[in-house]
């Protein structure tokens, strides 16, 4: 009796082993969130994600998640603070170690926040305005594809 005590105690304590390395194997892996500004049946908003899902899809060592602001398809002011809050209560609350922000829009309404978060690290793509707008220009923690071509840069 005392020996099927032991080996029950064992099995326990092998599955509760098992399942706190489960969990902390989810949880300190990087996060990664990918914020499209525009909805998934956007064609460039699908050719980004095709691209993103080719290299990363087969990773299991991040966590990702994608959110879409549908900015393409919504332009009414209402509508953009209230994606804006949720997509910003989505990064506060998850806590992404690298934020891939979309588009100008993405960088506007939410990345331009995280400046300077060391927390944070934003990889910017698609994006055409000046990047001070967005306060990246200085930022610790901010790189990123420039959509636009600068004049000198053709005549090269």
């Amino acid at each position: 009796m005392k020996s099927l005590f032991s080996v029950s105690t064992i099995i326990i304590i092998f599955f509760i082993a098992t399942l706190i390395m489960i969990i902390s194997f989810n949880h300190y892996k990087p996060r990664l969130l990918i914020l499209q500004s525009y909805s998934n049946n956007y064609s460039w908003t699908q050719d980004v994600d095709a691209g993103i899902k080719r290299i990363l899809d087969n990773k299991i060592n991040y966590a990702m998640r994608w959110f879409y602001m549908n900015f393409d398809q919504h332009h009414e002011n209402k509508y953009r603070e209230m994606i804006t809050k949720n997509a910003r209560n989505l990064i506060d609350n998850w806590q992404p170690h690298v934020i891939l922000a979309v588009d100008d829009e993405s960088q506007e309404y939410v990345t331009k926040h995280y400046v300077d978060n060391s927390q944070i690290q934003i990889v910017f793509a698609g994006v055409n305005h000046d990047l001070t707008n967005y306060g990246y220009s200085q930022a610790s923690n901010v790189t990123g594809i420039i959509k636009r071509k600068e004049l000198n840069a053709i005549k090269e």
